[in-house]
């Protein structure tokens, strides 16, 4: 989970630039009625070390990145479940933004 700086003017190139890293897979916005601005995004790598790479040098170097939340998984499916529920929300069964 990434929460970036407020404006969704912010949020959106967040999100473009995270796309744009090699190692992040999905990335999207993901809504919360108490704190705007955090995405969800599915981070892969074959070693810890270019993990932590991608996350603390790649991501770290992002505008507008207040600061992340990394939760590890040891399967796709796993990973799949996590974003799922981040992106739709349990009353509307709906996405928020893609």
């Amino acid at each position: 989970m990434i929460t970036t700086v407020s404006s969704s003017e912010d949020e959106r190139g967040v999100l473009a630039q995270l796309r744009e890293v090699k190692n992040v897979k999905e990335a999207y916005s993901v809504f919360d009625v108490c704190q705007p601005g955090n995405i969800a995004a599915i981070v892969e790598s074959e070693t810890y070390d270019e993990l932590k790479t991608a996350i603390c040098f790649k991501l770290g170097q992002i505008a507008g990145i207040r600061s992340t939340l990394t939760k590890f998984v040891s399967s796709r499916e796993e990973a799949e479940r996590l974003l799922e529920a981040a992106r739709f929300p349990r009353k509307s069964g709906k996405p928020v933004f893609r």
